[in-house]
């Protein structure tokens, strides 16, 4: 035994060896596909030199080599066996519970079989790496593999758990939760990092504080295309304080709905809370409905929210409704737009409401309707707990049982462009500085100021019919002949609700409300040019010089294509009749042929005759 091994206890020091011995001879054979689990042989080396080393660093168990190398694909059916590898169909696993048991590498994917159904729970032990996750999925055909939860539950109350791994996605199975207060659907714990949950059906049963997808103390989290349903709460991100920002999160083309009516004060589907804010996290494109307190209850700094669909309420009395609401908002401005709000209905005398913010926010062009509640509705709603600056443009907010918008904010709130109509008012002022102008105000009692200012009323259109183009039918696009077309003003968005050109014409002045309009007049130089209260008339457009020159520019675009085509073709043509011809090749005359034949011999004996030295023979 060498030296290096002298101060090791015999059984460890033979274990050390051993285990070097059979690196190297892998190593030596060639045989990537084996590694040591988060061990190489520096490691081991290191270790004998270690002040703090322990026997756990040289149990044989530490060594165990396990396949990883490459990443493998492992397979579980209903009619497999555990005693099997795993490694094809025919030697499938049986239970999902088998994956608790096993240790995966970075890129390794475990694959259920299509129509198969287990009654367990189980836990994810592995982690994957950046760029190289560890996938579980389906294969085969037919219907998503089905995975239902067992009561008393596994760990963390939940189906499929997994606490501290990073990058692992899980994809297109359906699960379910089991009959337990705060039991969970999918549950990612304690530090997870990068963890993706997607394409899953997650099914409740109707237990107050049950959870579809749940991150806790999470960075990274991304769940997206889900169907979540039956839950109180659907789908969980909070991260420690702890985090960077270098992965803030991901909630997007979601569809959550039925929240469980046993509690209606934990009733929230979509709910992002943290000790310390979300920064730069993205919320789009989910569809909520059926919620019982908040469609979407935020902690967000520098977050965009977007294209999200919030309707129908759940019909449970005892809490008021809110479809988006962002919280403490205090470290950087939150986007709202492009979201579509409606049929919230608080019930009895609790309120209903579209959006509620209480931080720095930017708040355009969203469309929200049908506020309609037997106690208060209201539209949009700020907090008088907020001391940031809002700013609050081209929104569409009209039959709001109560008010269009509650501006109650410590801070500056700027109003422009917003179509707003509300029974009773269609903007209450209570303590806040606002600036307004350039906004529909539908009813007479247009502007109430309770306490705070309301400037630039002078610029509104009050009792104003915005004449949308059928709102009994909820289409609140406008009419060529709104007064609200090109009666705007100008504040830095290039895109409406529709996601179509703000303004229309280049240049021009943009639409009050949500949507601009978009027409063709005829005659007109340009596809996008319209006419309307506050328009430029075609006749001067044409003075334009920035019309004229981009007109210009698509000229000039538009001639260099056709010449392009027109050489290539001429091109094509040139070299078709070439092959058609036949060349005559000319006949060499013998006088041409004598000169030639002498001006060789000449340029041969000059060559002789200036050859180096070295070069002769």
């Amino acid at each position: 035994m060498t030296d290096r091994y002298k101060n090791l206890p015999w059984d460890e020091a033979w274990e050390l060896s051993r285990m070097l011995r059979i690196y190297d001879g892998l190593k030596s054979k060639s045989r990537p596909d084996y590694i040591f689990i988060g061990k190489d042989r520096d490691y081991y080396e290191r270790a004998l030199s270690s002040p703090r080393r322990t026997k756990s660093m040289f149990l044989p168990g530490s060594y165990r080599p396990i396949m990883g190398g490459s990443p493998a694909t492992y397979f579980i059916k209903n009619s497999g066996s555990d005693a099997n590898d795993g490694l094809s169909d025919a030697n499938a696993w049986q239970t999902v519970s088998k994956i608790e048991t096993e240790t995966f590498a970075a890129g390794d994917i475990i694959q259920l079989n299509r129509g198969d159904t287990w009654n367990e729970n189980f836990r994810m032990n592995s982690s994957g790496a950046e760029g190289s996750p560890i996938t579980i999925q389906p294969y085969g055909s037919g219907a998503k593999p089905v995975i239902n939860g067992v009561s008393p539950g596994g760990t963390g109350n939940a189906t499929i758990y997994m606490s501290a791994e990073t990058d692992v996605i899980i994809s297109n199975l359906k699960v379910t939760t089991f009959a337990k207060t705060n039991s969970r659907g999918v549950y990612f714990d304690g530090s997870s990092l990068r963890c993706t949950a997607e394409y899953l059906d997650v099914v409740g049963d109707d237990t107050d504080g049950t959870f579809g997808i749940r991150f806790v103390d999470s960075a990274g989290g991304i769940a997206q295309f889900n169907d979540i349903s039956t839950v109180s709460q659907g789908v969980i991100l909070t991260r420690n304080v702890s985090y960077t920002d270098v992965w803030p999160g991901y909630i997007g083309h979601n569809t959550v709905h039925d929240a469980t009516d046993q509690n209606p004060e934990s009733g929230d589907l979509i709910i992002v809370s943290t000790d310390g804010d979300f920064t730069g996290m993205l919320i789009e494109h989910n569809d909520v409905s059926g919620w019982q307190e908040d469609g979407f209850d935020l902690s967000l700094s520098n977050g965009i929210v977007q294209f999200n669909t919030v309707h129908d309420a759940g019909v449970v009395d005892g809490q008021g409704k809110v479809g988006i609401k962002i919280l403490n908002a205090d470290e950087g401005k939150v986007t709202i737009r492009y979201n579509h709000l409606h049929t919230i209905d608080g019930v009895g005398t609790f309120s209903g409401t579209g959006i509620v913010n209480d931080g720095e926010a930017l708040i355009h062009n969203n469309l929200i309707h049908d506020i309609t509640v037997s106690g208060s509705g209201l539209g949009i709603g700020i907090s008088k707990s907020n001391t940031f600056d809002s700013e609050i443009y081209n929104n569409t907010i009209v039959q709001c049982a109560d008010r269009g918008m509650n501006i109650a904010s410590g801070g500056a709130v700027t109003l422009h462009n917003n179509i707003c109509e509300g029974t009773a008012v269609d903007i209450r002022v209570a303590g806040s500085t606002v600036t307004g102008g350039f906004n529909c105000l539908v009813n007479d009692a247009a502007v109430t100021v309770a306490s705070g200012s309301y400037s630039g009323g002078s610029d509104d259109l009050g009792s104003t019919d915005p004449l949308f183009t059928d709102s009994a039918n909820n289409v609140f696009t406008l009419t060529d002949g709104s007064p609200c077309v090109g009666a705007g003003k100008e504040v830095g968005i290039t895109q409406d609700f529709a996601g179509d050109p703000v303004p229309i014409p280049p240049g021009g002045v943009p639409d009050i409300g949500a949507y601009e309009l978009q027409t063709v007049v005829a005659g007109a130089p340009g596809p996008t040019v319209k006419t309307g209260s506050g328009q430029k008339s075609v006749l001067d457009l044409a003075r334009d010089q920035r019309f004229r020159d981009d007109r210009q520019r698509e000229w000039l675009e538009h001639v260099q294509v056709v010449e392009t085509e027109m050489w290539a073709r001429n091109r094509e043509v040139n070299r078709a009749r070439d092959k058609s011809r036949t060349r005559k090749v000319p006949k060499i005359s013998p006088e041409f042929e004598r000169i030639a034949n002498k001006k060789e011999k000449v340029v041969e004996y000059e060559a002789k005759i200036y050859r180096k030295p070295e070069e002769k023979k």
